[in-house]
């Protein structure tokens, strides 16, 4: 990715909600810089003039690409305030943990700060009635991930959390000689971790064996569960499954 700008704005936020419509495209600007926002523009007046840059797009020639979906969808950011701003189409950088914005109605990309934005939720591109929920990562074991944004997969007594990343490998030259495409490839890389009411964050397996070992007070409800009905390692099994025994409290 290539930034257009020597400063930029990064933000963060919580939950929210999005208004139901169809999944709408952008087209990322090119090489050229944006522009700032006007100053009766919302987005520019809630953050006092400081994103102002544009953010291009530099991954033509990739395979694979690095945000986590595929096309700009609606979405919402809620500040540390909890002010909520909307009217906005949401992308997450996995590669560069960057959350880039555009007001709708604009062709500027803009990058947003996480030190001001405490998390987002974006409509789901595959999914037009589901909403995918991120928050910052402020209780990261590791310091360099605490701006990084997680997916909230489940949110109760625990969270089960979802953290996106992406690995470049450069192509090699011998590929090039033998005739092989010679473009990088970008490839998926995911972490799993259960938030605990203590404050912590270990990482997990999509597996109850790991949940109950992270989650020692569910381990006999997880037990019960499963013996009712079975479950599968999936995403969607095991936030289902902590849905179930895993109480906001």
């Amino acid at each position: 990715m290539k930034l257009l700008a020597s400063t930029a704005l990064l933000i963060g936020i919580s939950a929210g909600s999005a208004a139901a419509q169809q999944p709408i495209n952008v087209t990322l600007p090119g090489t050229t810089s944006g522009v700032s926002l006007r100053p009766s523009d919302k987005l520019e007046t809630q953050l006092q003039g400081k994103m102002d840059h544009a953010y291009g797009n530099a991954w033509r020639h990739l395979e694979g690409q690095p945000f986590v979906q595929r096309s700009w969808q609606p979405g919402e950011i809620v500040m540390n305030n909890k002010q909520r701003l909307g009217d906005l189409l949401l992308q997450y950088d996995a590669y560069g943990q960057q959350l880039l914005g555009v007001h709708k109605g604009k062709t500027d990309t803009l990058l947003l700060d996480h030190n001001s934005v405490q998390s987002f939720v974006v409509k789901d591109e595959l999914s037009p009635d589901r909403l995918r929920t991120f928050r910052r990562f402020e209780n990261a074991v590791r310091p360099e991930q605490r701006l990084n944004y997680v997916e909230v997969l489940h949110a109760g007594h625990y969270s089960l959390l979802k953290h996106h990343g992406r690995q470049l490998h450069r192509a090699s030259d011998a590929q090039a000689l033998n005739g092989d495409t010679n473009n990088d490839r970008i490839a998926e890389v995911y972490t799993y971790f259960l938030s605990r009411p203590d404050g912590t964050a270990v990482p997990v397996k999509l597996n109850a064996k790991s949940l109950s070992g992270a989650a020692p007070e569910l381990a006999a409800a997880i037990k019960a569960a499963l013996a009712s009905k079975k479950t599968d390692n999936t995403e969607a099994g095991m936030a289902s499954l902590l849905d179930s025994v895993d109480k906001a409290q």
